[in-house]
């Protein structure tokens, strides 16, 4: 199957930037996808440090694409939408894809789908996590309000036209008929997760020593981007509640890991506790820091397909997480983890501590969290599920 994949990131891995490593979970399916025997060509936006043009392997070609201007906050980028129609065009018109798939429509990459559904002969399909304003918020009424403009006025008119429309997350059902999606265009496959790649490990020595872990210490981690979503404002509390009410605080260590907007007011607000609440902004190695955590932490107030807790589940480690998104379904409560409602402090402090008075009830959650990721989330079965669900939209268009 020959497919043109047109997205707003996609990371160059010998980049150490945080944009330049963008979308690092579509890589991986679409590598896995191309080791199945899949060709792909990927129209993307270029981003600081990356090439115009790299040929990643033999059947995966990537070609970025400059952008006129970003809303930095949100890292939100407005592409040359003349250039980028164009671009596609070319691919489709020399390369004749099998598929043409506009990832994530919440973004701008998707708009030459207006011009460019008439004039050319491949079915399209899209894909979407969220819908912003409706099932997912930012936290800024102005821009939760622009999301919701965006999924009325441009989402609503895409579902329209694409010939298929992969929902990543399965809450997301329940908005269909506000949207008037076609429930037969429709199919929910989540994302995946590298089960190679995260796996339970012993802890990398040198990697402790370097962050000043000692052989005793619990180690709590979050991985993700320091903006308003995160709900960072909310984990900052509880461990600083916990720190402060344990006899064992020293041993206890809080890893926040990446990069935003808000690092500097989010270092300020850890004080006075900044020797057990390390900020370690963007790593090119989270498997190696999932295996000398002990759990798993997000607070999100909206979340999409959640990825890094389908990778904390991989690497064996209970998960304490917000219920929103996809997360109530990677997670099963009391089971692989603990959900807590957005922006409850009290309820991330309960479930937090439960795991640290329960260390073993802990290490029982992060085997059958490992075990749920490879029956159900492993790259193999989710490319698996995609291969069949494309070939099926591509039939379709065909009748």
């Amino acid at each position: 199957m020959k497919i043109c994949y047109v997205v707003s990131w996609f990371p160059s891995l010998n980049v150490n930037t945080i944009e330049a490593r963008q979308a690092i979970f579509g890589y991986r399916q679409i590598m896995k996808h191309s080791a199945q025997g899949h060709e792909f060509k990927i129209i993307s936006l270029k981003w600081k440090g990356q090439d115009k043009h790299e040929v990643i392997s033999d059947r995966v070609e990537v070609y970025r694409l400059p952008y006129i201007f970003k809303f930095p906050q949100i890292r939100y980028p407005v592409p040359d939408l003349v250039v980028l129609t164009r671009k596609i065009k070319k691919v489709c018109d020399n390369w004749n894809p099998d598929l043409l798939i506009y990832s994530h429509i919440n973004f701008l990459t998707v708009l030459p789908l207006f011009y460019l559904k008439s004039r050319l002969k491949v079915p399209t399909l899209v894909t979407t996590d969220c819908f912003p304003g409706i099932s997912w918020f930012y936290g800024d009424k102005v821009v939760d309000a622009i999301g919701y403009l965006y999924s009325m006025l441009i989402s609503k008119r895409v579902f329209k036209l694409a010939d298929g429309i992969q929902l990543m997350s399965s809450q997301l059902a329940e908005y269909m008929k506000r949207l008037d999606i076609d429930e037969h265009k429709v199919f929910t496959i989540p994302r995946g997760v590298d089960i190679e790649m995260f796996q339970p490990k012993d802890g990398d020595e040198r990697l402790k020593n370097e962050l000043g872990i000692k052989e005793n210490d619990t180690v709590i981690l979050y991985v993700g981007r320091l903006d308003l979503v995160k709900g960072i404002d909310y984990l900052l509390p509880a461990a600083k509640e916990i720190l402060a009410n344990r006899d064992n605080a020293d041993s206890i260590k809080f890893l926040i890991v990446g990069g935003g907007s808000l690092r500097k007011q989010y270092e300020k607000l850890a004080r006075p506790f900044s020797d057990n609440i390390l900020f370690l902004d963007f790593r090119n190695d989270v498997p190696k820091l999932m295996n000398i955590s002990h759990m798993l932490v997000l607070t999100s107030l909206s979340e999409g397909a959640a990825n890094v807790v389908m990778e904390a589940s991989a690497s064996g480690l209970p998960v304490v997480a917000t219920a929103v998104g996809e997360v109530p379904q990677i997670v099963a409560d009391g089971e692989t983890g603990m959900l807590v409602k957005p922006k409850d402090v009290d309820g991330l402090v309960k479930k937090i501590e439960a795991i640290l008075n329960n260390p073993l009830r802990g290490k029982k959650m992060g085997e059958a969290g490992r075990k749920r990721m490879e029956q159900k989330y492993s790259w193999e079965i989710i490319c698996g599920k995609l291969e069949k669900a494309y070939q099926e939209v591509i039939d379709r268009s065909k009748q």
